[in-house]
């Protein structure tokens, strides 16, 4: 990681820092169908990014050739975390999906959010990534 990485750093509601996770961006089309896909390995402080177009929408991810089992961070575009997939099984078609709407979706290696604390209802900031509409919650 370089001072420019892209990064995500997860805050509780009183501002503390939870954790920071240096990122790969997934900002179009191709990058989101590829994700992680075909990979053996993560570092454990690196995820990746998926960034939406403006506004919240239903999202559904698989881990179809995907070999790391992973959690899934579902966030809105007010930067606030909607819920948790945790420890998806590699390899599988299955729908991960919490159920509410998100413009983005932090990928961990499985576990991270649980050893973390991560949880719905904290909040994000990104750090040298695409803000468009993205505003910090004050």
């Amino acid at each position: 990681a370089t001072p420019t990485t892209p990064a995500v750093v997860i805050k509780m509601a009183s501002g503390e820092e939870v954790a920071r996770f240096h990122v790969e961006l997934a900002t179009d089309d191709a990058q989101r169908r590829r994700g992680l896909m075909y990979r053996h390995s993560m570092q454990p402080d690196w995820g990746m990014l998926f960034v939406y177009p403006a506004g919240n929408r239903p999202l559904s991810f698989w881990m179809k050739n995907t070999f790391i089992p992973l959690d899934m961070v579902f966030i809105d575009s007010a930067g606030v975390v909607v819920g948790i997939v945790e420890n998806a099984t590699p390899r599988t078609l299955d729908a991960r999906t919490t159920g509410e709407p998100a413009r983005f979706v932090l990928e961990l290696v499985a576990g991270a959010a649980k050893s973390h604390g991560i949880k719905a209802g904290q909040r994000i900031d990104l750090l040298n990534a695409p803000r468009d509409d993205y505003k910090p919650l004050p």
